[in-house]
């Protein structure tokens, strides 16, 4: 599950041209209020009980949310090289929105993880979405905001990684499971040199 903080807000969305807020990691929900009419659904609620004046408070809190600071500040020096290297190594290419989050929804076969994801909320393969829930189905992954990495256990998109040095293949990789939980793909500044990912890690988790 996609941290909860950083949501973009509406102003965010028309100032990085976003279409819409592209929540969950497909980016299928267009906005926090869609989003959460469908966790009502998904979660077998009543949604006729469950329209957008009772889930306000809800929407208003996660709103508010910012991600943790960090409990320890890195090398200053480091984090800036590391904020340098974030832009010169194309990390910020994918990672162009709002507090690092995704501008778009790419193919699996573009970023090369799990691609079980793609049949979410479209098992059949008719093209329609399922269950009652409203959003777009968008067949990809968006990229994730970067926002409080450094609290985080979990990375990529089924949590199949447990630290962003395995993200970067500073530790290896643990042996990948079979779908939908390999922890294929996403090799993205796996070849910069050790202490480019040094610097990298320090501004990441300085975020």
């Amino acid at each position: 599950i996609l941290p909860l903080w950083g949501i973009p807000t509406r102003d965010e969305e028309a100032d990085y041209g976003m279409e819409s807020a592209m929540l969950a990691w497909t980016g299928s929900a267009q906005s926090l209020g869609q989003f959460l009419e469908g966790v009502v659904v998904v979660g077998g609620g009543p949604a006729d009980e469950w329209g957008p004046e009772e889930l306000s408070p809800l929407q208003e809190y996660l709103e508010s949310l910012d991600a943790p600071a960090p409990l320890a500040s890195g090398d200053v020096e480091s984090v800036e090289r590391g904020r340098i290297l974030f832009g010169t190594a194309g990390c910020q290419d994918c990672h162009a929105g709002p507090r690092g989050g995704g501008l778009e929804v790419f193919e699996f076969d573009e970023i090369g993880t799990d691609p079980t994801l793609a049949r979410w909320g479209d098992g059949d393969g008719d093209g329609e979405i399922c269950c009652g829930v409203e959003g777009e189905l968008t067949g990809g992954v968006k990229a994730p905001r970067l926002s409080g990495l450094y609290a985080l256990s979990r990375f990529l998109h089924n949590g199949s990684l447990e630290s962003l040095e395995q993200l970067l293949c500073v530790e290896e990789r643990p042996e990948s499971e079979k779908p939908p939980y390999a922890n294929t793909g996403h090799l993205y500044g796996c070849e910069l040199g050790v202490d480019q990912k040094k610097d990298l890690l320090a501004f990441l988790e300085s975020i």
